[in-house]
């Protein structure tokens, strides 16, 4: 994920710039339709009450692919009061780097996307606009905490650059990774981490590997005397798991040394290691 460029509005600033005359698009809401009830999109697609729309004029992914990411990553309490999540082809916005916006100003909060070069970059995008919905829809005490958070951060203790802007841009840039790079904001800001995963995502967690099964299920080690990696739960680790050619061994340990996955096994998920 790179820094990240946006525009949010806060709610209680003025109108937002008008880039009416872009050629290839607009954020004029009578030229572009951001109201999506009158929308010539063909490709909408409503979850809950926001309208999705006009991803497939990206050429990097669909509204329907698009869709498919919120149902699956997105709490559904974050959506709430969001009307619409709009691709709008503006070049002119791409030209000045905005690669999109939240807006509470109007009639409607609505979120727009503007073109990127990179399909990932897009939906990270697409979770950083929906992280600032989210917290907005937060009790100010939470909000008050999180704004504690940013103001003890190392510089270190930031998931990019633009997090240091200000407490909201830390705050979706932190959600944006928390679903597309959990291991990264794990690192980084641990304390950051536990605040998203208790206090916005109500302990729900993000893997960006599948799963792994239970340490449980794990295959046993033979016993070995000479010093050796036994399987066991380690954040952040990798697991190496027998591809089903293999069997089951033990790596040699020795001290300061990275083990190499053995003849016949594979690199297993993020979530355990030697």
């Amino acid at each position: 994920m790179s820094d990240f460029n946006d525009f949010d509005i806060p709610s209680d600033a003025g109108e937002p710039p008008d880039f009416s005359d872009s050629e290839a698009g607009t954020l004029d809401p009578a030229v572009d339709n951001v109201l999506l009830g009158d929308a010539p999109f063909d490709d909408v697609r409503t979850i809950q009450d926001t309208d999705v729309a006009n991803f497939d004029a990206s050429e990097l992914t669909t509204t329907e692919e698009v869709g498919a990411y919120i149902e699956e990553n997105i709490p559904s309490e974050h959506l709430e009061g969001l009307d619409s999540i709009e691709y709008v082809d503006d070049q002119k916005a791409h030209e000045q780097g905005l690669l999109g916006v939240w807006d509470p100003t109007g009639d409607t909060t609505h979120i727009e996307v503007y073109p990127h070069d990179d399909e990932g970059e897009l939906y990270d995008t697409i979770a950083h606009e929906i992280g600032h919905n989210a917290e907005a829809n937060l009790p100010a005490e939470t909000v008050e905490t999180w704004n504690d958070l940013y103001e003890a951060s190392e510089q270190d203790e930031f998931v990019s650059n633009y997090a240091m802007s200000d407490p909201a841009e830390d705050f979706a840039e932190t959600y944006s990774f928390y679903i597309n790079d959990p291991e990264m904001v794990q690192s980084t800001c641990p304390d950051k981490y536990d605040f998203m995963k208790d206090n916005v995502f109500n302990g729900q967690m993000y893997r960006t590997d599948d799963p792994l099964p239970p340490a449980d299920d794990l295959p046993e080690a033979p016993p070995d005397p000479d010093d050796s990696f036994t399987i066991h739960p380690q954040p952040g680790g990798i697991e190496y798991e027998p591809t089903p050619e293999g069997e089951p061994i033990n790596v040699p340990n020795p001290e300061g040394t990275v083990p190499t996955p053995p003849e016949g096994w594979q690199p297993g998920g993020p979530e355990f290691g030697f």
